[in-house]
């Protein structure tokens, strides 16, 4: 009996032998790798890993960036390849994926191995104090080597996030910033502490608001002389130096205008009754003169 296969059978395994070929071959996972997989490899791994999830979550580079605390372009680094993260770095992108963590990243922080707790310190000082460094100089500035600046960066994690901050290393740069629930608050009050420069216009104005405590436009063009006040009280306005509300128990509901606490600032004041008693003094002074 004939042992060779028929002409259908021939093709068949023919098409499974084509389509085998065609598939391209499978990319092992992290896990799957050697301990001393090349670095290629290691990239790769992470890069699939990380990308075929955040792809299945629907989930942009910008959104993971925001919910993670790592910067869009690192991200963008890593799933192309030309970045492997830090510890630190990868167990943040992997929980805001909702991977199960590293068995690395399930370790609590410990002093790195050669850094005293002081050292930790020191290096968190430098860190929210600039606001961010390079990692050459955090090392040349503590007198620790590279390795151990980004050792360093894990041990005050906790730390950092104690007072509401993170930091991100990118390979070159450490950068901090707000968490999530103290971004909108640091926002505010760096946006109050923004003193702007005032125009003698501009002062006059929110000296005569101040002056009444709350003042209509008709009010202000009285006191000036009868000038207009109209585009000056609209620039306050959108400067947040004075701030507008229209008064319905009077006729016509005009707006009312009072000082605001960026005001304040920018006339060196800490409050309203501070900013009237010292213009109290320069009207009692230029009476006496």
């Amino acid at each position: 009996m004939s042992t060779r296969p028929t002409t259908a059978g021939a093709a068949v395994d023919g098409h499974r032998n084509e389509v085998a070929a065609a598939a391209p071959p499978r990319s092992p996972t992290l896990a799957e790798l050697p301990l001393d997989a090349p670095y290629p490899q290691v990239a790769a791994a992470i890069a699939t890993e990380l990308r075929r999830r955040r792809t299945a979550l629907h989930l942009g580079v910008r959104a993971l960036a925001r919910a993670t605390g790592v910067s869009a372009s690192l991200i963008s680094e890593i799933e192309r390849c030309k970045r492997v993260p830090s510890i630190a770095t990868f167990a943040r992108l992997r929980a805001g994926l909702g991977l199960d963590a590293p068995a690395s990243a399930l370790i609590a922080p410990q002093p790195p191995a050669g850094l005293l707790d002081e050292d930790l310190t020191r290096l968190a000082a430098c860190v929210v104090l600039q606001r961010g460094a390079t990692l050459a100089a955090l090392a040349e500035a503590l007198g620790i080597s590279l390795a151990a600046v980004r050792e360093g960066l894990l041990g005050i994690r906790d730390r950092l996030a104690a007072v509401g901050l993170y930091a991100v290393e990118d390979g070159a740069q450490v950068r901090i910033g707000p968490l999530d629930l103290a971004a909108a608050a640091a926002r505010q009050v760096a946006e109050l502490q923004a003193v702007p420069e005032l125009t003698a216009e501009q002062l006059e104005a929110i000296a005569l608001c101040a002056h009444l405590g709350s003042a209509t436009r008709r009010q202000i063009e009285h006191l000036r002389g009868g000038r207009d006040a109209e585009h000056l009280l609209r620039r306050l306005v959108a400067r947040g130096l004075l701030e507008a509300q229209s008064d319905a128990r009077a006729p016509g509901a005009p707006n009312v205008y009072r000082v605001t606490a960026t005001a304040l600032a920018a006339t060196g004041h800490a409050s309203l009754q501070s900013l009237q008693a010292s213009l109290a003094r320069g009207l009692e002074d230029g009476g006496d003169g």
